[in-house]
């Protein structure tokens, strides 16, 4: 079985190898950050001055201790067990593995053979490379199986959510990413899904909670999803690990925590995004970035392993888990190198070891239009171009059909997350869950099915 400590050496060691492949590239692009640095290396904190240490996990603060209102004891039905949720809270995760009630094995491999098919066709030219902001964060707008599987079990993954959090449905949000596993099953070093979002650390306290519905599409192979009990009580982000590494005096190598602080604040000051990552850029960066926490799990955790919890979920099953818990996927772990490979080039669903899909569930009271995690604003123009062109490949294949999208919204942009229901509106900043299988089957994404 392995343990946090084995897993996060391995970890260390592929990061650090991504950063000193990336030592060229990070050097000729962070030249005015490199140089503030050497001048007065402190001054990398200065975006994060108004935070006082690690954020703490929203779930457990507010959450945890409030009298819960939507249990299975109280409203029976999908809502989950009051064990169900202590457990959550305790171990970041429930132990027991779930199956979508409206899934079947077509829906599966419609699933895997349009992502399949989409992947392919970004990388060909055959659509164009705005398509392409997935899989990690807009799947649930581009896929049409996976919008049909949000509407089919819209009330069974609400009642879970609510359950959890604690709020009515109409404070839920949605988002999806799919995460391919190839044949070589080097998969993604030991992190938190809060890391990504680098934009977080400047405020003095996170806004948005987050949970996941962790569900395999295919696994063919030894990969799996390793999750590390109990080590999501603080939310860790780049430039607070990085400040307490150096505030306590724990050793880090002095080149890679430059390169680090300074990848933060670079992507920190351009404002954006893993959304608007036109070449991943960001991507790769925000991944490298994470190393000194990789330092930070060595250290607290050297008097207290913690053994993996695996994840052996058959298709269709799935984990429901809190981001902020350490896990990891894979059967072992990629350089950057490795995972950048699969977006980069075409993929054949036979050299897939493991599909999976990452349902984001997320409420917030933020201003601005719940400008929630991970989400940026797209010009609708955008996903009605990309509609139009499946109602013609539509349309050829059902050589007698007209499918057009007869209903398009007023709205000239909108937030790249899935409101509830309950805000279907044609002055909300958000498609619904509705609305958009609504736009998908006008498209005529379900004939036949």
């Amino acid at each position: 079985m392995v343990t946090l400590l084995e897993a996060t050496r391995k970890s260390e060691e592929a990061l650090r190898q991504s950063l000193l492949s990336y030592s060229k590239n990070i050097e000729s692009l962070l030249t005015e950050d490199l140089l503030k640095y050497k001048q007065n290396k402190y001054s990398i904190f200065d975006t994060i001055k108004n935070v006082a240490g690690f954020h703490e996990n929203l779930l457990l603060r507010q959450v945890r201790f409030s009298k819960k209102k939507y249990t299975s004891e109280l409203m029976g039905g999908d809502f989950l067990k009051e064990s169900e949720i202590e457990e959550f809270y305790t171990k970041g995760y429930i132990s027991q593995i779930y199956k979508f009630p409206n899934v079947s094995n077509n829906d599966l491999l419609a699933l895997r053979d349009e992502y399949v098919n989409h992947v392919n066709n970004v990388q060909s030219g055959f659509y164009e490379k705005k398509y392409s902001k997935f899989p990690d964060y807009v799947g649930h707008l581009y896929l049409s199986s996976v919008v049909k599987l949000l509407k089919n079990n819209y009330d069974y993954i609400v009642k879970k959510c609510m359950s959890i959090f604690n709020v009515d449905e109409d404070e839920l949000f949605f988002s999806v990413g799919l995460f391919v596993v190839d044949e070589s099953e080097k998969g993604v070093n030991v992190h938190q899904d809060y890391a990504y979002y680098l934009l977080d650390q400047t405020s003095p306290q996170i806004t948005t909670p987050l949970i996941t519905f962790h569900m395999a599409v295919s696994n063919v192979g030894a990969s799996r999803l390793s999750l590390f009990t109990g080590t999501h009580k603080a939310i860790l982000h780049n430039l607070t690990t990085l400040k307490y590494l150096v505030d306590h005096n724990i050793d880090i190598d002095e080149k890679l925590a430059m390169y680090c602080g300074c990848i933060s604040n670079y992507i920190i000051n351009k404002n954006i995004l893993p959304y608007d990552d036109k070449n991943n850029e960001i991507l790769t960066l925000s991944r490298i970035s994470r190393y000194p926490q990789l330092i930070y799990i060595l250290d607290l955790y050297k008097n207290n392993d913690i053994e993996e919890y695996q994840v052996k979920t058959e298709p269709g099953e799935f984990v429901l888990f809190d981001p902020a818990l350490f896990h990891s996927n894979g059967a072992s772990m990629g350089n950057i190198n490795e995972l950048n490979k699969n977006l980069k080039e075409s993929i054949d669903k036979e050299n897939i070891s493991r599909l999976s899909i990452g349902i984001r569930v997320m409420h917030t009271r933020k201003e601005n239009n719940h400008f929630l995690w991970m989400a940026a604003l797209e010009k609708a123009e955008t996903l009605w171009d990309f509609l139009d062109l499946k109602c013609k490949e539509n349309n050829k294949l059902f050589s007698k059909e007209n499918f057009k999208i007869r209903k398009k919204s007023d709205r000239k942009e909108f937030y790249t997350v899935l409101s509830n229901n309950k805000l279907n509106s044609s002055s909300s900043p958000w498609f619904s869950v509705n609305e958009m299988y609504n736009f998908h089957e006008q498209s005529g994404a379900y004939h036949n099915q």
